[in-house]
């Protein structure tokens, strides 16, 4: 968590896109929107309840975010 908050941090992206484990990806998407970055999720592993979190979050901070499970580049 603490390297990824550093390198968006460093890097000031414009939008994130996570295609990590999902044992990793809520975790990250939590640091990401955090820091009011749009997020796109390509990786599975989310559960119902990390989803509809997700979409209250974005919801209620008005942050873009895409999630597609077993998305690749």
């Amino acid at each position: 968590d603490d390297d990824l908050n550093e390198s968006i941090q460093t890097n000031a992206p414009d939008v994130v896109v996570d295609l990590t484990a999902p044992e990793a990806v809520f975790a990250n998407a939590k640091v990401v929107l955090s820091n009011k970055i749009p997020l796109v999720i390509g990786a599975s592993g989310l559960g119902a309840e990390q989803v509809e979190w997700l979409q209250s979050y974005c919801a209620d901070h008005a942050i873009g975010a895409a999630i597609i499970p077993n998305f690749s580049l």
